[in-house]
């Protein structure tokens, strides 16, 4: 139950001396790629699935010098499962031989001490940092463990006497000890040393704990924590295959936390490690009893894996399972230019996973030689990369089995020195080293593959987890381009990009404008309206500039004063009476003065909600969750909100509803418990409540009706398609297929697909049914007057026409041949209409509003944004109308020659995503865009985006009365 030393004797001193000087006398032979290269043969041995690498290291005292009755634990950690290592020990020097390429390595944990004494040193090597290491050695210093945490385990408020305590510790090392008679365990730490889970557990069976970085939060740099026993049950677990059939033998553990949302880790022990029996069952004896609880398993198989979420099924914890794919093996050669291509990690991803939400990762190390073997997927595209701290090589696009021709290509890799990379981090005004901190180096290569009919793309590439020095710097070496570095702590999340060019090191820098938490302080007070006390009211205080991820709750006293600790550059603040009739809020990013808030009136929402049919739904829970959002976009990782209130009530028999305490001028969601029992609930419609304001009660079906619909006929669709494609700037093409998966995915790539071919995206698709069975008499009609017939058994035709329905040309293929994809690309190239110019357009619109003394109604718009499509059309019935005050443009920023650049001028650089409108004078000044209180109003079907769009028409109009922007608003379906 404590971590385990496994060592072995070390051999006669004769023997290392003898394998010493071998080492020297090979370090100058030929073999050696690099001059600063010991031989591959000294540090590595065997092939393929027997390679090892030979760590090897020294442990030194505090001081420096050898350290005597030195001693090395160690952990091989595998993608499922981990494995001591045998190490030996001659005096303060350590050796052990790893098998790397038998199972997925994903990194080592090292912890070397005196036996006896309190000094100690852990080390995490990920498999990228294995050859170096290998080669230079490991160096481990001790330090005292001087830090203490008392750690009191009670059980009925009581102490448990001789209780185990373990504590997870960073970079996944852990440490236990046991409570004495009084259940108290004191863990001795580093200085400095967080801990970030503490688990529990004593003899009956019993087990208590928590991760201390998830909610609810606690310090994890405390000296003290408490942790209480869980009543617990012996809970019967089942692994079954996907025909529901027992599977045994299978080792896995158990981990069990609390409910979503919250999610925290109880941690495990011995009795979560369980192998299934005969009949695929296994009995965890410690399992929480508790009325809801959130499971998963990691499997220690690779025959196995869990394709779908666990579940209880009569009181039963059922674990599906599913064998493996049969994977092939490809053998393939590194390619090294100054250094071996020996013992280099080469790491492959690809999206296309055998397990749902799991993308497929493999690596192995290279042999002597630079020769490897991978056990890849048929028919998946990876993206594969050379993987070390010194060496570097680009990431590539690799397909290594083309099954349907039988084709094996092996990864064309190769690697070499690299460019240097220096991350500083710093804090403060000081800029003060930040020491230890852990830094994720990445260098992105998108890549794109085939799936289900449609090109989808991906990110990966390398990633390396380094620590900074003392210095606050890390060095890593990367392939020339774009590198991006972020620190990812319990508090402190952000990222930095930077070019790395060719021949030039380079320096990239992390900052936290704070060095620490400051103390901020603050005062609510009351408006004329409120009546309250202020004494025994809370202020929820929460960053949100994307850097951390503090939420926590401050008294206030009688004077309406409070203060906080905080290093988050923009904070947001609430208040709510307990009687929810006042509330107040802000978002704060000025910290030189006290932060004041005003409590406020609260509002009510009212609403009906409804079942499938129509029908309302009487006595169903209904709540309101109000956010506090960022005002702007921080370069950060944690989301920039936090949840201040939740406000809950049932409908009434007729399905209505009021939630009151609602806080004005905030971003509120809707919610409702689902029909199917789905503790996740239903998410409704966003809405946000002005004083003042008076809205009809909102009306929500809480399940899509069951009534099919009917598609229109053929000619409708056609002229409703042409006039997308006028008002658009879109050509039509008209498509027939046969059915046959081949077809449909030569259609699908060549004619469609923007992704392969930038110019489909210049066309509009009318897709003609394969299947006659499936035209009425007005479509058979249709189709004989536009001179269409019905696609060929296993080919395709196609027309390629003008936004008016004038054909300019037509594609004829009575099958997929070889040649046929190059003539599709070549049919879509030379019949795509032009791209238009953003620039003219712009320069254009603006002569015309000061010509007109009219203002610039610009909006952003795309090809396959449905919205988009419904603006131009309501615009186009308004046209004249609207064109009373304004010259409408349209830029999209996708087809248009400089659409990005002069998209930015609509925009402002922010992402609004599309449609998204501006208004400008004649002078190009931005008078208001469509960024309104829940964001992007869009095309505006709900409240909150036509009250929007009506402010933007009152403040800009200049002809049109105030009757005709009402008529407007009300117009919009």
């Amino acid at each position: 139950m404590v971590d385990r030393l496994v060592s072995a004797f070390a051999p006669p001193r004769s023997v290392l001396v003898t394998l010493l000087a071998s080492c020297l006398a090979l370090a100058v032979s030929a073999t050696c790629k690099a001059a600063d290269e010991p031989p591959a043969e000294t540090w590595l041995r065997g092939a393929d699935e027997s390679l090892e690498l030979r760590l090897h290291g020294e442990i030194l005292d505090a001081n420096g010098q050898p350290a005597q009755g030195a001693n090395i634990a160690g952990t091989l950690v595998f993608s499922s499962g981990e494995k001591p290592i045998v190490a030996a020990v001659d005096g303060h020097r350590f050796e052990a031989w790893l098998p790397v390429n038998k199972r997925e390595l994903h990194s080592v944990r090292l912890r070397a001490f005196n036996q006896g004494s309190t000094q100690v040193v852990y080390r995490t090597l990920m498999t990228f940092q294995l050859r170096q290491s290998a080669i230079d050695g490991v160096r481990m210093q001790l330090a005292p463990a001087t830090q203490q945490v008392a750690v009191q385990v009670l059980a009925d408020a009581k102490p448990v006497p001789r209780a185990w305590v373990r504590a997870e510790l960073n970079d996944g090392h852990a440490i236990a000890a046991r409570a004495n008679d009084d259940g108290v365990a004191t863990l001795l730490l580093l200085p400095g040393q967080p801990v970030t889970g503490l688990t529990a557990w004593n003899d009956d069976h019993r087990i208590g704990g928590y991760s201390l970085v998830r909610a609810p939060k606690r310090d994890a740099h405390a000296s003290s924590h408490v942790v209480e026993l869980e009543k617990c049950r012996a809970q019967r677990i089942r692994i079954v295959d996907d025909q529901g059939q027992p599977v045994a033998g299978i080792p896995f553990t158990l981990r069990v936390a609390t409910p979503i949302p919250d999610v925290n880790y109880v941690g495990v022990n011995d009795d979560f490690r369980l192998t299934s029996d005969a009949q695929g069952n296994a009995v965890c004896l410690a399992f929480p009893d508790w009325e809801k609880t959130y499971q998963y398993v990691e499997l220690d198989s690779d025959a196995w894996h869990v394709p779908d979420n666990i579940g209880f099924e009569d009181g039963v914890l059922v674990i599906p399972v599913k064998r493996n794919a049969q994977r092939r093996s490809i053998r393939a050669q590194l390619t090294a230019h100054g250094t071996s291509p020996a013992g280099i990690d080469v790491h492959v991803q690809s999206f296309q996973g055998e397990r749902k939400h799991n993308s497929d990762e493999t690596s192995r190390f290279t042999n002597a030689d630079g020769s490897y073997e991978l056990q890849v997927l048929p028919d998946a595209t990876y993206c594969a990369y050379s993987f070390d701290s010194r060496w570097t090589g680009a990431a590539i696009d690799w397909i290594p089995f083309d099954s349907k021709n039988e084709k094996v290509a092996p990864p064309e890799l190769s690697i070499g020195a690299g460019e240097t990379l220096t991350v500083m981090a710093t804090a403060g005004t000081e800029r003060k080293p930040l020491a230890n901190l852990h830094v994720n180096v990445s260098q992105q290569h998108r890549y794109s593959w085939r799936e289900n009919g449609e090109t989808r793309t991906g990110i990966s590439g390398p990633h390396y987890w380094l620590q900074t020095d003392d210095a606050g710097q890390a060095e890593i070496h990367v392939t020339p381009g774009t590198v991006t570095a972020g620190v990812f702590t319990e508090d402190w999340r952000t990222e930095e990009t930077i070019e790395v060019a060719a021949g030039q090191p380079a320096t990239l820098k992390l900052h936290r404008p704070v060095a620490g938490p400051r103390t901020i302080r603050g005062q609510l007070v009351r408006a004329s309206e409120v009546d309250a006390p202020l004494a025994g009211l809370e202020v929820v205080v929460g960053a949100v500039d994307g850097n951390f991820n503090d939420v926590d709750r401050v008294a206030i006293d009688a004077n309406g004063n409070f203060e906080i600790r905080s290093a988050a550059q923009q904070l947001g603040f609430f208040v709510r009476t307990p009687d929810g009739a006042a509330a107040a809020a802000a978002i704060v990013s000025d910290f030189d003065n006290p932060v004041a808030l005003m409590l406020r009136p609260t509002l009510q929402y009212h609403g009906q909600l409804l079942g499938k049919n129509g029908e309302p739904l009487k006595n169903h829970a209904v709540r309101a969750i109000v956010n506090l959002a960022a005002n702007e976009r921080f370069n950060g990782i944690f989301i920039q909100s936090f949840e201040a209130a939740r406000i809950e009530t049932r409908t009434d028999d007729q399905g209505r509803f009021t939630l009151t305490g609602v806080p004005g001028e905030m971003r509120a969601r809707l919610h409702a418990d689902a029909l199917d029992g789905d503790e996740n609930g239903v998410s409704l419609e966003e809405f946000y409540l002005e004083p003042g304001e008076s809205r009809p009660p909102s009306v929500n079906r809480l399940a899509p009706s069951a009534a099919a619909v009917t598609p229109d006929p053929l000619a409708v669709r056609y002229k409703k398609l042409l006039r997308d494609c006028r008002l658009n700037g879109y050509g039509l093409m008209v498509v027939a297929a046969a059915d046959s998966p081949e077809v449909k995915e030569f259609v699908s790539r060549y004619l469609v697909d923007y992704q392969e071919n930038k110019n489909a995206a210049r066309f509009m698709q009318f897709n003609v049914p394969a299947n006659s069975n499936e035209l009425s008499n007005d479509d058979r009609r249709f189709m004989a007057e536009q001179g269409w017939s019905t696609p060929p058994a296993a080919g395709v035709w196609a027309i390629a026409c003008s936004a008016d329905g004038d054909e300019l040309g037509r594609l004829n293929l009575a099958s997929i041949t070889a040649n046929a994809a190059p003539q599709a690309q070549q049919f879509v190239n030379q019949y795509a209409p032009p791209a238009e110019d953003a620039q003219e357009k712009w320069r254009a619109a603006f002569e015309l509003a000061k010509q007109t003394d009219r203002r610039v109604w610009a909006r952003m718009g795309g090809r396959y944004c449905g919205p988009c499509h419904r603006l131009s059309r309501w615009i186009d019935e308004h046209q004249t109308a609207i064109e009373k005050d304004y010259v409408l443009l349209k830029i999209d920023d996708f087809q248009d020659a400089h659409g990005p650049e002069v998209a930015k001028r609509i925009t402002r650089g922010k992402h609004h995503g599309v449609p998204f409108c501006a208004i400008f004078d004649a002078d190009e000044q931005l008078l208001i865009d469509g960024a309104g209180p829940l964001g992007n109003i869009g095309y505006p079907t709900d409240y909150e985006g036509k009250r929007h769009l009506g402010k933007m028409l009152a403040k800009t109009k200049q002809r049109l009365t105030g009757a005709e922007i009402k008529a407007l608003i009300e117009s919009i379906d």
